[in-house]
């Protein structure tokens, strides 16, 4: 297959500027051609819903500001959400912004970062069911590409092949704080967010096996 040219980001201050104490690892972003044709609509897609959904706790277009928009905000404004906690600046919520962030905070959630110096990170095909880019759209959230490793000394020490369907886990807490990566149940099939964040779970796990990675945890943010 026939990739686009990558993105390598180390020093971005995205998930690296959660905990400090390690340096983190040079990141390298490969996406197919399709999906690269795609991302200036995604980012666009992910920033504005982002925005939204950091100022009302919702992200529909047709929802007026009115009370119970208010109260949706003061009732979910205690879970740890994952994006906000990944990328502080909206402008800077991408698709590639997002993958570094996810493997970097995974990693060190993991208690690895030490261990790790690089990744590459390829991702081939990305679907999200109901996502509103019909490109991105399909049956179910899934996720097909390859994750490798490399340590602080650059010997290789993973390379596998990922393919995924999303399998999040589930909670009701409104007051959510870890460990793993909170989205609400409003983007489990229309954002990038967890599918991406499971498709990272699901390669690192496989590459580091017998380390504790974070997932995605859906919220169920309508219960």
């Amino acid at each position: 297959m026939k990739f686009m040219k990558s993105l390598t980001m180390g020093s971005i201050c995205v998930s690296a500027c959660l905990s400090g104490a390690v340096m983190a690892a040079d990141v390298e972003v490969v996406l197919s051609d399709h999906i690269q044709d795609m991302t200036a609509s995604i980012n666009r897609i992910e920033q504005k819903r982002e925005k939204s959904f950091r100022k009302h706790r919702d992200d529909n277009r047709t929802f007026a500001v009115t009370d119970s928009r208010r109260m949706a905000k003061a009732r979910w404004n205690n879970v740890d959400w994952a994006s906000e906690q990944l990328i502080d600046d909206v402008s800077s919520y991408t698709l590639k912004n997002l993958t570094v962030a996810l493997v970097n905070e995974s990693l060190e959630r993991a208690g690895v970062a030490d261990q790790v110096g690089r990744v590459r990170v390829q991702i081939d095909t990305l679907r999200v069911s109901n996502h509103s880019l019909a490109r991105l759209s399909g049956i179910n959230n899934h996720t097909e590409g390859k994750i490798e490793l490399w340590d602080k000394s650059g010997r290789q020490i993973a390379s596998v092949d990922v393919n995924s369907n999303m399998v999040p886990l589930f909670t009701s807490s409104r007051s959510y704080d870890g460990p793993n990566f909170a989205f609400a149940d409003i983007h489990e099939k229309t954002r990038i967010g967890p599918t991406l964040s499971y498709f990272i779970y699901k390669g690192l796990d496989k590459a580091m096996a017998g380390k504790e990675f974070p997932r995605p945890i859906t919220v169920l943010y309508n219960d």
